[in-house]
């Protein structure tokens, strides 16, 4: 199969524009209470992957290494999902869907939980400056 100059220009030019201007920063206003450094960044490495790219943003909680975090995904779609996730490796948000914008993806991300009662992702979410407490056997460490 022969590329033309044209059909690769054009290739780049889409990889360009479908590239990580869609994720905002770790200081956007909905994630910067939560976390405060994108932890990494990653493409999609085939073709038919259910997703194009996401990013994960993360805040370490305590010293212990436990870190919470927020993962943003763009679907092939062109819409975004988000999860987040807790101290423990424990999924805090509720079930997957997809929106046009991140900013409505992390949202309601925060605003879910798993069963759909609170308390919601954002309730038990760490705040950034805070560390979490440790979990001793009956709060004993």
């Amino acid at each position: 199969m022969k590329i033309t100059k044209r059909q690769l220009r054009r290739i780049i030019r889409e990889t360009i524009n479908t590239s990580s201007a869609g994720f905002p920063p770790v200081t956007h206003p909905m994630l910067s209470p939560y976390f405060d450094q994108v932890r990494y960044q990653i493409k999609a490495d085939k073709p038919d992957s259910w997703f194009q790219e996401y990013i994960v943003y993360s805040y370490k909680t305590s010293n212990r290494n436990q870190e919470q975090s927020l993962t943003l995904y763009i679907l092939p779609d062109g819409k975004y999902h988000a999860r987040v996730t807790g101290s423990y490796e424990n999924t805090l948000s509720g079930t997957v869907r997809s929106f046009d914008t991140p900013d409505d993806a992390i949202d309601a991300a925060l605003d879910s939980s798993p069963d759909g009662r609170p308390p919601t992702a954002a309730d038990l979410l760490v705040k950034v400056g805070e560390e979490l407490a440790p979990a001793g056997w009956y709060g004993i460490d």
